[in-house]
């Protein structure tokens, strides 16, 4: 058995590579209805195989990682037995984040990510979403219909009309976040060249080109203000990095060449009308009733302090119904990571993940990763502060990738 698991062990960084590419793949070309169930069980069953790695190599050691998702998951269950009105999924949903979350930790500890993996891992999300963008713009210009896939008669996703079609969803929020991720990873091959390798390769100039001319007019395009917002400020933590390092030298001509392709790209998307829309929502959208979802929920957090529901929040399905806001206006999503977390499991879970993400933050300041790690999970951060995808949005990218770019600051070594 013990050759079996180091046989995977040699394979984890491969596994890790391809479930990160199946979880592009629910929320952009396979969206619900078709294939989405058997992709879902193939990515928790290669998060299963690392678990299981995991143990066997690091047997009964434990980081603080492991630590934090072992005990909100037991309080998330335990507030379900407590509160829930949706029993068995309020209890599915915390143990399958559980799978997640120590999936993504078991590969980093037993595969000790360097920069060199990294860059390699950001590069095959960037050729993912590349191709997944390519055929889906196949589809979405009418030129192959991919419904076709799987049937004739079904009938292509295009705006989300009924979710249980096939295709892509191109301007939709969920397309967009996965565009974000895509300029979030060519950010970090960039900060990685720079910071680490001191050199660019044809092939990297071709994905910083590819991404910007494909990524960025699909992000403007899905009107998504939260993954525009995300992609700011990582730009801008990594502009400080690097004019604060003073081996690092950005010419005149490095600058003058950006500026002249984003004023290029911005007249095209002006052109095709793809860029008013966007900033006709930027200022006129307001907070999109989130400010009152938000208040909503303060609200009856105060009223009801140190009920059962306060301290264990009303489980994953429940937890909007129980606002008259979000009941009324048939709203499931808090938009908000911590309003949602207290909302669906509790205060003390929302203290345990603050803290262990606060934690994170400012262990990725002291890291080697610095670079890396802080402007992404900044942006990452800002991102959910208004969507509120982490430990709900399970099978999406954005939370795995949240979480690894904590574990390789925290988790290389364990704690006892």
């Amino acid at each position: 058995m013990q050759k079996y698991f180091n046989i995977i062990r040699e394979l984890t960084p491969i596994i890790f590579i391809i479930v990160c590419l199946l979880m592009l793949l629910p929320q952009t070309i396979f969206i619900r209805g078709y294939f989405d169930v058997e992709i879902r069980a193939m990515i928790l069953f290669l998060w299963i195989i690392l678990i299981l790695t995991r143990s066997v190599i690091c047997k009964f050691t434990f980081t603080i990682s492991e630590i934090v998702w072992c005990v909100f998951t037991l309080l998330a269950i335990l507030g379900a037995i407590l509160n829930s009105k949706d029993l068995p999924l309020d209890i599915i949903q915390p143990i399958t984040w559980w799978i997640v979350a120590i999936g993504v930790v078991s590969f980093v500890r037993i595969a000790q990510p360097n920069e060199e993996f990294i860059k390699k891992w950001l590069k095959s999300i960037v050729i993912g979403e590349i191709i997944i963008s390519i055929l889906s713009l196949v589809d979405f210009l009418n030129i192959y219909k991919l419904s076709q896939i799987v049937s004739s008669k079904v009938q292509s996703l295009g705006t989300l009309q009924n979710v249980q079609n096939f295709g892509c969803v191109i301007g939709s929020y969920t397309f967009g976040q996965e565009m974000m991720v895509g300029i979030l990873s060519v950010m970090g091959i960039y900060a990685i060249n720079i910071f680490y390798l001191k050199k660019h390769s044809y092939i990297d100039y071709m994905l910083y080109t590819m991404a910007f001319l494909i990524f960025f007019p699909l992000l403007i395009y899905s009107n998504d203000r939260d993954s525009v917002l995300a992609v700011v400020i990582s730009f801008i933590l990594l502009i400080i990095y690097l004019m604060k390092n003073k081996n690092i030298h950005i010419y005149a001509k490095h600058i003058c060449s950006f500026v002249f392709v984003l004023i290029g790209l911005i007249f095209i998307l002006c052109y095709f009308n793809i860029l008013q829309p966007f900033i006709k929502k930027v200022l006129t959208a307001g907070t999109s009733h989130r400010s009152d979802i938000w208040i909503a929920v303060l609200k009856h957090q105060k009223d009801n302090l140190f009920s059962l529901n306060f301290l264990f929040g009303d489980g994953f399905r429940y937890a909007s119904s129980q606002y008259i806001f979000t009941k009324s206006n048939g709203l499931q999503n808090f938009h908000n990571f911590i309003i949602d977390i207290w909302a669906r499991y509790g205060f003390i879970n929302l203290v345990i993940v603050l803290l262990y993400i606060l934690y994170g933050l400012i262990k990725s300041l002291e890291s080697t990763f610095y670079y890396l790690s802080v402007p992404i999970l900044t942006g990452l951060l800002a991102f959910d502060f208004f969507s509120g995808e982490l430990i709900t949005a399970t099978f999406r990218l954005v939370p795995a990738y949240m979480i690894f770019y904590i574990s390789i600051n925290i988790d290389k070594d364990s704690i006892f």
